[in-house]
């Protein structure tokens, strides 16, 4: 069971620096009560062990683990493709917001249809809702 996410565009870049790294190593101690997952006695975030985070090497490998694929740029990575479960890729998003690109964007796609919008702006992430609006009604013409 679990609700299927897509990632339907993207330009989100994230710079890789020890302040970085620092800050997602330190997630699985700092964010421990916003786990979801696991069981009655053994919680984590979108199904990876504290153990993964805390010791990565880099913060482009823990979005990998997390199930994003990504490029290497110059100073860090951009996000270029998610199709699965949801997890927690929102709270992995959210602390490097800092750490992202300002102008970066992710639009995904529910399994229902559902479309929302992550950016970043002056290192804060926000959630944008979608709304499509059909307009400008013209009379069909015959050929």
């Amino acid at each position: 069971m679990g609700y299927y996410i897509d990632l339907a565009s993207a330009e989100w870049e994230i710079k890789e620096s020890p302040e970085a790294l620092a800050t997602i190593r330190e997630m699985p101690v700092k964010y421990h009560a916003l786990k979801r997952g696991g069981s009655s006695t053994e919680k984590w975030f979108s199904w990876m062990n504290d153990t993964d985070i805390e010791n990565a090497e880099t913060v482009e490998s823990v979005f990998k683990q997390l199930g994003f694929d990504t490029t290497t740029v110059e100073g860090g990575f951009t996000l270029d493709s998610y199709n699965s479960k949801t997890g927690q890729e929102d709270l992995f998003l959210a602390v490097m917001a800092p750490f992202t690109k300002d102008g970066s964007y992710i639009e995904w796609r529910g399994e229902d249809g559902e479309q929302w919008r992550y950016s970043i702006r002056e290192g804060r992430m926000f959630r944008e809702e979608c709304e499509i609006v059909w307009a400008n009604a013209q009379p069909h013409v015959r050929y």
